[in-house]
């Protein structure tokens, strides 16, 4: 029996991989589960030893339309029409020229624009067309190529289970290079087209494509739709969603906007996707660009192998990520994924990184423009909140490898996304938008968007565009954050001299070669606070800072404006006074993390418990003294968590119970079992579950096995059950 229990619960993490600890887009389990499609996040190293330096290909011709006739059989698994390329050399006389084309794919004809036969070879995913004759500089042709394909990628033929059916659904999934497996196109990031795309399918189906939808007919029993895209993308970017579905539109906005769903996930709507409309609008005043397509529209699919992508102009989402219900709810919140999709319709769609070493500029700034919604939607702390959240995905990462944010040495393009694009990705803009200002930041996000509208930009490109608009010298900057491994690790000794007029900090990096950096260290006293800009760039630094009072508390980067670790050796005492009267919820938070580190006394316990019940605390607070109390995980620790398991709000209720895991004494198992099935949320029953592992006995083990076929979202009550056996 034991084996079966390890394995499900191997399969379950995955599933329910949104139920790890912070249970949102960002967390660490969710994303390293949902971008399995792209790379190895399990390895100990970035890329392997034989890895070469990564070339992105030549640009003979650029291809300017793209025009596709599809008809896509869901139930055969395969795809047959025309696509026809308008192209036009670059640079010098075109006689030859490349499309991509994986293996399955099978050209029936290709000629010329005139009708004629073209000499051509497919081999290794690449078609060499030979012309007729040169094409001269800007002068625009045309191919057309008939083809038919059963693809094993790009085009993915899935089941859907609807009305306790299994029926079939098909979309596609580009990025990076999968495009090329359902269609011979150009597939790599630095050319842009627009397109057209007719699709033909069964009469019962519908199809969602990119842009706008300019035509519908049914012809017997088969449904024509034409879809049209006016501005110009990439070719991962092609996107054709194909299922039973339901299309849900609200017109009400400046946005057209699609739900498109199956009918019995309807009444869950509301609980993923209500804030579509105010993130769309955020997004538009954060961004300083009004959105640039036709509609936007959300296909929620089957057995899709990552949480969203941002199609242009139609993002798919993975449907056990966003179709929860009311209880799943009360904990897990799908907002961040809408916001950082959509985020991506100005920054990776409208504006495409020219090479995938240069992916940070898309996910970097989706994942920050995720914060920044939060941030404007909700306030400060919630905006700090995000950006706090998905630090853990990015440490633990740097256990295994660091890389610089741009880097041509790569196993593969998937590689690239990891949570250094993300999450250090999202940092490096945070930490610009405090070295330029707020309003200057914001001036050149929206500048970086209008110089390279509808075209392809680098690292360089954006650099150029922020240094413009600032006057600020930034190579330096993008030297040491953006082409250099790794984040400065610190440690800060403080104590107060003899003579109590002064405080004195011993800084030390503990990297191999320093970073350059401003650290703000903030002194609070009765008579309120005062900030020390320290310029740190060296091994080691002694600071000395004049007292003309005793310091109440002494924060380091209390804004949180630094990518870092930081090590403290300070007084408890000034601890006790940060977690609960600190200038910032960062700071507040950074104390009650470090209240953890401490032996479990009962002060250190108190100063815990009060922060974590105080109902006026954000979220970031309460959660981070919740935490260090399951670290601590003394009699004293577990007796203050025991008090706050009926707390309101459930998400700190879900991160009580997340606590108690560590717990190990009597009176805590019997409340597991009351909560394992009168709880609201099922994250907390999921947790419970979880927890009760730690009490072995045959009772406690039969209740677990009898929970793992007990039906709940995204099995998260069968996956608490199976590792609180394991």
């Amino acid at each position: 029996m034991k084996q079966p229990l390890i394995t499900l619960s191997a399969l379950l993490l995955c599933v329910a991989g949104a139920g790890a600890d912070e249970a949102d887009w960002w967390d660490t389990g969710a994303f390293q589960c949902a971008l399995s499609h792209y790379a190895e996040h399990g390895s100990q190293t970035f890329h392997g030893k034989d890895a070469e330096r990564h070339r992105p290909p030549d640009r003979v011709v650029d291809f300017t339309h793209m025009q596709a006739d599809l008809s896509i059989d869901p139930i055969q698994g395969s795809v047959a029409g025309t696509v026809k390329h308008t192209f036009k050399a670059i640079g010098r006389p075109c006689s030859e020229l490349v499309l991509h084309a994986g293996g399955d794919i099978k050209i029936e004809s290709l000629k010329d624009d005139q009708g004629n036969d073209l000499a051509f070879t497919h081999r290794d995913e690449s078609i060499t067309i030979s012309l007729n004759k040169d094409l001269p500089v800007d002068q625009s042709s045309q191919i057309q190529i008939r083809y038919h394909s059963h693809p094993k990628d790009g085009l993915n033929f899935v089941h859907a289970t609807v009305g306790g059916k299994r029926i079939r659904e098909a979309w596609t999934q580009g990025e990076t290079t999968f495009t090329r497996y359902w269609i011979p196109i150009w597939d790599y990031p630095n050319d842009r087209f627009t397109s057209e795309v007719t699709t033909r399918v069964p009469a019962d189906y519908r199809v969602i494509g990119n842009g706008e939808l300019v035509s519908e007919s049914v012809e017997g029993k088969i449904r024509v739709r034409q879809f049209k895209m006016a501005q110009s993308h990439v070719a991962y970017l092609l996107s054709l969603c194909i299922g039973r579905f339901e299309e849900i539109k609200d017109l009400t906005g400046p946005v057209p906007l699609w739900f498109v769903i199956y009918p019995e996930d309807k009444a869950n709507l509301p609980n993923s996707l209500r804030r579509t409309g105010e993130v769309i609008r955020v997004l538009s005043e954060l961004s300083g660009h009004a959105y640039p397509y036709a509609k936007y529209s959300q296909t929620v699919a089957s057995e899709y192998p990552i949480g969203g992508m941002e199609n242009v102009s139609a993002t798919t989402l993975r449907r056990n990520r966003v179709n929860y219900d009311s209880s799943a709810a009360l904990v897990y919140d799908v907002t961040g994924l809408v916001a950082h999709e959509a985020a991506h319709q100005w920054f990776g769609n409208i504006v495409t990184c020219r090479d995938w070493a240069h992916i940070w500029l898309n996910e970097g700034f989706a994942t920050y423009l995720t914060s920044l919604f939060f941030e404007r939607a909700d306030g400060k702390a919630a905006g700090m909140n995000a950006l706090r959240g998905m630090n853990g995905w990015y440490f633990g990462e740097t256990q295994r490898y660091t890389r610089p944010l741009v880097t041509y040495v790569m196993d593969k393009p998937g590689s690239m996304f990891d949570a250094h694009s993300y999450v250090k990705g999202a940092w490096v803009l945070h930490m610009l938008r405090h070295k330029m200002g707020d309003k200057l930041f914001f001036k050149g996000m929206a500048a970086y968007l209008q110089r390279y509208w509808e075209k392809v930009a680098d690292t360089a490109d954006f650099r150029r565009v922020m240094e413009d608009i600032s006057g600020l010298n930034l190579e330096a900057f993008f030297a040491q954050w953006v082409y250099r491994a790794g984040h400065p690790k610190l440690t800060a000794k403080v104590k107060v001299q003899t003579r109590q007029d002064r405080i004195v900090i011993e800084l030390s990096q503990q990297t191999a070669k320093p970073f350059d950096m401003g650290l703000v260290i903030r002194v609070t006293g009765r008579s309120g606070y005062r900030d020390w800009p320290v310029r740190f760039r060296q091994a080691h630094r002694t600071v000395e800072i004049p007292l003309k009072e005793a310091p109440r508390t002494i924060e380091f980067d209390p804004d949180g404006v630094l990518l870092k670790e930081l090590e403290l050796e300070i007084r408890p005492l000034w601890l006790f006074a940060q977690v609960q009267h600190g200038s910032t919820a960062w700071a507040r938070a950074d104390a009650a993390r470090e209240l953890g580190k401490l032996t479990g006394r009962e002060r250190v316990v108190s100063a815990l418990m009060a922060a974590a019940a105080n109902p006026k605390e954000p979220l970031m607070v309460s959660k981070a003294a919740v935490k260090s109390l399951g670290k601590l995980a003394t009699p004293e620790a577990c007796a203050a968590l025991m008090t706050q398991i009926k707390v309101d709000n459930a998400k700190l209720r879900y991160a009580v119970f997340k606590a108690l895991k560590k717990c190990k004494q009597g009176p805590v198992a019997s409340v597991l079992i009351q909560t394992i099935d009168s709880d609201a949320s099922v994250y907390v029953r999921s947790a419970a579950l979880e927890a009760l592992g730690n009490f072995p006995s045959k009772g406690n083990r039969s209740l677990l096995v009898d929970r793992l076929t007990t039906q709940s979202w995204n099995a998260l009550l069968a996956n608490g059950a199976a590792h609180g056996i394991v």
